[in-house]
């Protein structure tokens, strides 16, 4: 399976996607280039998964910290993320047959940013 993403606004939000071939879980980048919040509706075709996404981010709010945030309720192939100005969101979506669990526990790098 072809997993694919894209954003209509690459100048604000910019959307990556992949799957593991693991464990089938789907990730998705959410980056969110903008000094404002976006909301951003995010896709999810051919893809059978879990009712709702792990979220972790990283943004102006603790610059110390990766934050596990709030899970994400999924409605079908598609939900409406609300993106923190200045922000790298992560979704995390398990496969249905796999085992829903905190998957990035000890295993979360991004590179080091400064403005």
């Amino acid at each position: 399976m072809r997993i694919a993403a894209a954003s209509s606004d690459q100048e604000r939000v910019s959307v990556y996607a992949s799957q593991r071939s693991s464990n089938g879980a789907v990730t998705i980048l959410a980056i969110n280039k903008s000094g404002g919040v976006q909301r951003t509706q995010i896709r999810i075709d051919n893809f059978n998964g879990a009712a709702s996404a792990q979220v972790y981010q990283y943004s102006p709010s603790n610059l110390n910290a990766i934050v596990r945030a709030a899970d994400q309720p999924l409605t079908g192939a598609a939900f409406i993320a609300t993106l923190p100005a200045d922000s790298m969101t992560l979704f995390i979506i398990p496969a249905d047959n796999s085992t829903p669990g905190d998957e990035m526990t000890n295993h979360l790098f991004l590179p080091a940013i400064s403005r």
